[in-house]
């Protein structure tokens, strides 16, 4: 059927809502299907635009359209992001394939999470699942649950482990029945486990039960249907939770340790690098030591490597991750041409500043 549609031609055209009528144009039904039809054409293809992109290695088209797809939140649109993060070479370019990820990361429909989940658990000893379940941290909400649930209940240890932590930044009845439903399964051998469980109820609930399952289970029957507002600790008002606290007795080491006993390696930076405050450093395990109120020295990795340096009467040598390979420390340094997930290629410099962080043949 067609339907006529009376349109102020002058009112769209003058932008003045209140002008009077000086013209008017029929509309059929077919002329409104054409006008549809044209305005999803200029819409885009955030599919095609994706791919586009990816061809161009344009990290700011890529984002433009992983935001699209994510706005779609839909089936359709994680299956167009799944299938571009698997299509991305070996090794992918490192941005493109995070900004890929974190877009799948940010899709809540539960169509989608159920997929997701299917993805983490069918690619759980590749890099790619893993990764996958890391960026899903961000989502907070209910519905994260069943996946977080799936991974405990059939996911590997590496995987359980960091179900357990995004477990514990959602603050709520449900998530600590996904947390007990778990605790329950697990055998006495399961110690790290048993433990870090334990840990994140303490976390969500702000009470202490001990170190035991049975206490914690039978704590959980006695108030599970309680008020939330009786059993649920509120969450860091800052949005992040740090288990440190009460994870176990540190009284004994700090007791015994005196300065000296435990060092860090640090690598300090030089030349350029300096100058701009950066570092090489991917740990910084002094800051966790000084959390857990445990005496040590930070040692710089190039005073550690002198021959003079020596190794009596230190009891624990820790070494904060850095690469190993050269790098370049030029101002105008940049990465381009071939990268892997741990490097990328220099361009931008006229003449390149190598310098490395690795420790000496010697000193090893």
């Amino acid at each position: 059927m067609n339907t006529t549609v009376t349109l102020s031609a002058s009112r769209m055209l003058s932008g003045q809502a209140g002008a009077p009528a000086k013209r008017f144009i029929p509309v059929t039904g077919l002329a409104l299907i054409i006008i549809w039809s044209m305005l999803a054409v200029f819409a885009g293809d955030p599919a095609k635009d994706l791919q586009n992109a990816i061809n161009k290695k344009d990290d700011k088209l890529v984002a433009g359209a992983v935001d699209e797809l994510v706005a779609q939140n839909n089936p359709a649109a994680y299956n167009t992001l799944i299938g571009a993060m698997e299509s991305l070479g070996t090794p992918p370019e490192v941005q493109i394939y995070m900004t890929i990820l974190s877009g799948i990361g940010r899709l809540t429909n539960p169509d989608v999470i159920s997929k997701i989940t299917n993805y983490i658990l069918t690619h759980k000893d590749k890099s790619s699942g893993i990764d996958l379940l890391a960026v899903m941290k961000n989502n907070r909400t209910a519905g994260i649950l069943p996946l977080l649930g799936a991974v405990l209940e059939k996911g590997h240890y590496e995987m359980q482990s960091e179900a357990l932590r995004q477990l514990g930044a959602i603050h709520s009845k449900d998530s600590l029945e996904v947390l007990f439903g778990f605790l329950k399964t697990l055998k006495p051998d399961k110690k790290e486990l048993i433990k870090n469980a334990i840990g994140i109820a303490k976390l969500i609930t702000g009470i202490d039960r001990g170190n035991y399952p049975e206490s914690w289970l039978q704590w959980w029957e006695e108030n599970k249907n309680k008020n939330t507002s009786d059993i649920i600790k509120p969450p860091n008002p800052e949005g992040f939770y740090d288990n440190v606290g009460g994870y176990r007795d540190m009284a004994p080491v700090k007791t015994a340790l005196t300065p000296g006993k435990v060092i860090v390696i640090r690598h300090e930076p030089t030349g350029p690098c300096a100058k701009r405050g950066c570092h090489q450093n991917y740990d910084r395990i002094e800051d966790v030591l000084s959390a857990l109120e445990i005496e040590h020295t930070v040692v710089a990795k190039s005073e550690f490597d002198k021959d003079s340096y020596s190794l009596d009467d230190i009891w624990a040598i820790l070494y904060n991750c850095n690469h190993f390979r050269p790098l370049c420390g030029c101002p105008t340094c940049k990465v381009g041409g071939a990268s892997s997930m741990r490097a990328g290629q220099c361009t931008g410099c006229d003449k390149h500043e190598m310098h490395d962080t690795k420790l000496s043949d010697k000193t090893i």
